[in-house]
Formats: C-alpha cells, structure tokens, sequence
C-alpha cells in the first residue's frame, strides 16, 4: 500500500520551518485529596491543562542564515499567533521559550528548541486571525489535498477523462478571476504567466504538482485581489463540478480563497459584515460534504480554515458601526446630507451607492447610512 504524506508544512505566523521532532504535553488538573483512614482518595477535576507544544525546529540550505532570522523575529512578536506543526495541524499559540543554536560544523543549519502554549480565552478577543495567518492556513491545505487527489487517482489507474477537464475547467476559473480581480502592474503579469503555464502543463502526468502550483496561484489571487471579491470566489466555488476528485479539490481550495478574500475585506458597516459572514457560512455549508469525500484530513483542514474565518469576522463585526435610518424632512443633494452627517461632502457616493438613488441632486427624505461618529 503506498504512504500518503499527511503531514502539514510547519510554521509560526506564516514564517515556515522545518519540524526534527514534535510532541504535545496535555491532561487533566486532577485535585487529589488523601484522607485520614479512608481507603480511597477523593479526587477533583478541575477542568483541562493548558497544552504545550515541544518542538525542535530547524531551518537548512544556502539560505539557512536569512530563514533563521526571519523565524527567530516570529518567535519574539508579542501576542498569539496562527501554529501550523506536521502532525498536531493549526493552532493559535503563544512562544513560552525558544533557544535557537548553529555550529560551525553544520553549515547551512539553524536549530530551534520551542515552547509553545496553546493561547486560551483570555487572547481570543485580543488576537484575530489576519489575512496573513488565514493565507498560512490555507498554504498547508493546498499541498494535503494536492497529495490526497494524487493518491486517489494513482489508485485509480491515472487521470481519467472527466479529471483531466476538470483540471481544464479549473484553469478557467483561476483566468476569470484574475481578470475580474481588479490587479494590476507586475504582480498580474506574474498571475497572467502562471495561469498560462498551468494550462499547457499535462494535468495526468503529475496530478500533484499540477494542483499544488493551482492551490498557490488561487491563493495569491486571495492575497492581491480588490476588496469584495469574497462574492466571485464563493460563486466559483459553488460552481465547481464535485463529480471528479480534481474539480472538488478546486471547490475546496476556492472555498478556501474565498474565506481569506471574505475575511479580509473592508466593510462599511456591521449589517455589510454580518452578510458577508453569513454568504461565506452558507458556501462553507455547501462544500464541507465535497471536501468530507477527499478524506478527513481534508475535511478537518478545511472546516478549521472556514471557522478561523468566521470567527475573525464575527469579532470585526462587532466593532463597526451599524446601519441607522435618516430621515431629512425633505430632498437634499447627497453632498449636503454627506456634509451634515459626517463632515465630510466626499462620502455622499456612499449613500447614493447604499440607497440606489438615480441622481445623487435628490436623496430620498428617508435613507440608510452608516452612523456617524
């Protein structure tokens, strides 16, 4: 039976390292109470021990020096941040302690001895998942499920018809969204070469290469595109045809773009964020059955990425202004009524756009708007 490489690429907020050895020290807080002639103890639970992480962790190659550094300035940041080991998957932690070492007889190799404690309640309003820990998740997804596709179809026999126009389908998706994502300059000529490549590169000749370089250009087009582009990315999601193994790895990582795209917009106000959050749910609803087929692992990487997600947006959400309804008596130019709400005539598309008014000279006596300050 072939061996499939599960196991996550390590890192700490988004800096990657490589992992020698790694455990996880956990239980209870057992209270035991021995009394005087009883013949058995009383014993309390008081709930779980906080779990730390013992990692020795290493960075190596040419380049070993400038890894080190950017590793070691990760580990001294204050605050929790987004853990992704091999074996133990992602988790919002603190660094304890850490102990970097190098010898002169090993060049190209930096060691590290990390502590890492799992960051509890009282970090969780104070530490959201940013777009870059989401983009750190996602990464680790797209080379689990690249893997898994790769083992089912090898076991299959190779790349079937259906997987092969899939994969074909998939590279459209990734060419609509480069051009509705609203990028420019040199970074969208890079996007527009990669794409190009991905298409004449033969899907069935290394199915796992070939969705690990998808899973990074959908990222990336995550990462760079216009805020609001949350909406594309679900709708090309849902689209995905889930029949083929290779079209459901593509709702999965695009699934994923979409959470990081979602989470990491601007909103105007609470009721725009809550409606986001609540699109995204629904679309994460949809695929979590898709995503189930391809595996566990694959089901419990996606599901954590989504809920991060969730979370993050649940917590902004709560920090924007609502919406509130304006009643003026009569109609005024949206510059006036821009003026005298916000002190600020430069918003007045703002609430032409909101209410879709035809001329911004006549707003409508009554309209909504983000409260002012």
């Amino acid at each position: 039976m072939a061996f499939v490489n599960t196991f996550l690429p390590a890192s700490f907020r988004g800096v990657p390292f490589r992992v020698a050895d790694e455990s996880g020290a956990g239980g209870r807080r057992i209270v035991v109470h021995n009394l005087v002639g009883g013949e058995a103890p009383i014993t309390e639970d008081f709930g779980s021990k906080e779990q730390r992480y013992t990692v020795t962790a290493y960075v190596a190659g040419s380049l070993a020096s400038v890894a080190g550094l950017a590793l070691r300035a990760a580990l001294k940041q204050s605050g929790a941040g987004l853990l992704v080991l091999p074996w133990q998957g992602p988790v919002q932690a603190h660094v304890e302690d850490f102990d970097p070492s190098r010898s002169k007889d090993v060049n190209g190799y930096i060691g590290f001895d990390i502590t890492f404690v799992e960051a509890g309640s009282g970090s969780l309003f104070g530490s959201l998942p940013a777009i870059s820990e989401l983009s750190a998740l996602m990464l680790t997804g797209i080379s689990l499920v690249a893997g898994l596709v790769a083992a089912a179809i090898t076991a299959s026999g190779g790349a079937a018809a259906d997987e092969i126009d899939a994969a074909a389908d998939g590279v459209a998706t990734l060419e609509a969204l480069r051009t509705e994502a609203g990028i420019t300059g040199d970074t969208a000529d890079d996007l527009a070469a990669r794409i190009e490549d991905l298409a004449v590169t033969d899907y069935a000749d290394d199915p796992e290469t070939w969705l690990t370089t998808a899973g990074d250009i959908t990222r990336d087009l995550a990462r760079e595109a216009d805020t609001g582009m949350g909406a594309n990315f679900r709708t090309y999601a849902l689209a995905a045809d889930v029949s083929t193994v290779t079209g459901t790895a593509m709702a999965g990582l695009l699934g994923a773009a979409a959470a990081m795209a979602t989470a990491g917009a601007d909103y105007a106000c609470r009721q725009d964020a809550v409606a986001a959050r609540a699109a995204l749910a629904d679309m994460a609803d949809t695929a979590r059955e898709a995503m189930a087929s391809l595996g566990f692992d694959a089901s419990e990487w996606y599901g954590g990425l989504i809920g991060a997600a969730l979370d993050a947006m649940s917590r902004d959400a709560a920090d924007l202004k609502p919406l509130v309804r304006v009643e003026t008596g009569l109609s005024l130019p949206s510059t006036l009524v821009a003026w005298r709400l916000y002190g600020d005539p430069s918003r007045a598309d703002e609430l032409v756009a909101r209410n879709k008014v035809a001329t911004s000279c006549f707003m409508p006596a009554a309209m909504t708007a983000v409260a002012p300050d």
